[in-house]
């Protein structure tokens, strides 16, 4: 197994970097359960964890984080790697713990490591990915803006699911079209840009047409205006241009 020090800057190294923990984390993951699985900030959440056979026999494990507030930007700048909880071995064998998902926190990438970072389940490098709620259950604007920064330069067709998820929870939100075709056109070019047109345009159709009932111009105006640049240019996550 390879081995090096769990401590790093950023967990990022955790999942992208092929030398970090690179033999562990291609193994077979353990199973992570959370509940709740989508917690309000500053709710308090159970965790299952059952260890992989290659993790060895640990009576606690730490539970890692790389945290994202919903004002950090996209690929790995101002995250926040920390340790959540340690989780304890118990006589059925799984460990388990609680922690408070913090305040400050719109997305969470976790992972779980030996005590000494030896060994470290990073989940075959996707990590667990735990995005705050709002009350009503459902995935924050902030969670789906955090999580699809994270995946900027790592993982496009993952990222271009998630703003898919996104455009279908929040369609009269113009973010959540920016990302769709940043990722869609970093997926396909121009050539795929082409193909995802007329869909595009069906849907900005349909959008619009709901804002249009509504009161507030102003957001109508900025939805309509978002919509119109699809065909000029297209956007980073972050909102600089990236394309013509």
């Amino acid at each position: 197994m390879h081995r090096t020090s769990f401590i790093a800057p950023f967990l990022v190294c955790l999942f992208v970097s092929s030398q970090a923990f690179g033999q562990a984390s291609l193994q077979r993951p353990g199973s992570l359960t959370l509940t709740p699985s989508g917690p309000v900030q500053g709710e308090e959440v159970e965790v299952a964890y059952e260890a992989p056979a290659w993790l060895g026999p640990q009576e606690e494990v730490v539970l890692r984080a790389r945290l994202r507030s919903p004002d950090d930007r996209a690929y790995g700048w101002g995250a926040d790697d920390r340790t959540l909880t340690r989780l304890q071995r118990e006589d059925d064998g799984v460990y388990r713990g609680v922690f408070v998902y913090p305040d400050s926190a719109a997305f969470a990438l976790l992972a779980v490591a030996t005590p000494g970072g030896d060994a470290v389940d990073t989940n075959l490098r996707r990590g667990w990915v735990l995005l705050a709620h709002d009350v009503a259950g459902r995935a924050t604007p902030d969670a789906y803006i955090q999580y699809l920064h994270d995946l900027t330069g790592r993982n496009f067709r993952e990222g271009a699911r998630v703003a898919q998820e996104f455009v279908d929870a929040f369609p009269d939100a113009p973010r959540s079209w920016n990302f769709l075709w940043f990722f869609e056109d970093q997926l396909g070019g121009s050539a795929g840009a082409e193909r995802a047109g007329a869909d595009r345009l069906a849907r900005i159709a349909s959008s619009t047409r709901r804002c249009q009932g509504t009161p507030t111009l102003t957001r109508r105006r900025s939805l309509e205006s978002s919509f119109s640049r699809q065909g000029r240019t297209t956007r980073s996550p972050s909102g600089g241009r990236t394309g013509s």
